[in-house]
């Protein structure tokens, strides 16, 4: 009975062991999730003029209009559901074509995915009477953020 009771405190140390090792695990579990939320957002200068427009819509008195986008990570920058076709839309040329955009509507035009996915050069919205260019964000490696609002 003795021997027993001298096996069970030595594995005592054993059970703090198991609480060390569940405490790290659980520790290196949140670490990677942490981390890994910024994984694939590259910070070139793309993200840079997309961050500072949003910066500049969050502090305008057009935080009301509806938004349409080109670049996918517009809505995940605004905290807005990019399924809420009320707040946000994805845009492209059928948008433009259908004049689907409603009155009042800014538009986040970027060099990036507007041209080439959107099909919807700069030129349609600057020469065009039926759009205002509100502000431009440009960054060092010549990435640009044009945001237009619809007048009529």
């Amino acid at each position: 009975m003795n021997s027993i009771i001298n096996v069970s405190k030595k594995f005592v140390p054993a059970q703090w062991l198991l609480y060390l090792v569940v405490f790290i695990g659980i520790h290196t579990v949140f670490t990677t999730i942490n981390r890994a939320k910024n994984l694939f957002i590259n910070n070139s200068g793309e993200t840079a003029a997309i961050q500072e427009a949003v910066i500049w819509y969050r502090n305008s008195y057009f935080e009301t209009s509806k938004i349409y986008y080109f670049d996918p990570f517009v809505p995940y920058y605004l905290y807005k559901d990019p399924f809420n076709d009320l707040e946000i839309q994805i845009a492209n040329k059928n948008v433009f074509i259908s004049n689907g955009i409603i009155n009042q509507g800014l538009i986040f035009w970027d060099n990036h995915f507007a041209p080439n996915e959107g099909g919807v050069p700069l030129n349609l919205l600057s020469e065009s009477s039926d759009f205002q260019q509100l502000k431009e964000f440009s960054s060092d490696d010549g990435f640009s953020v044009v945001v237009f609002k619809k007048i009529r």
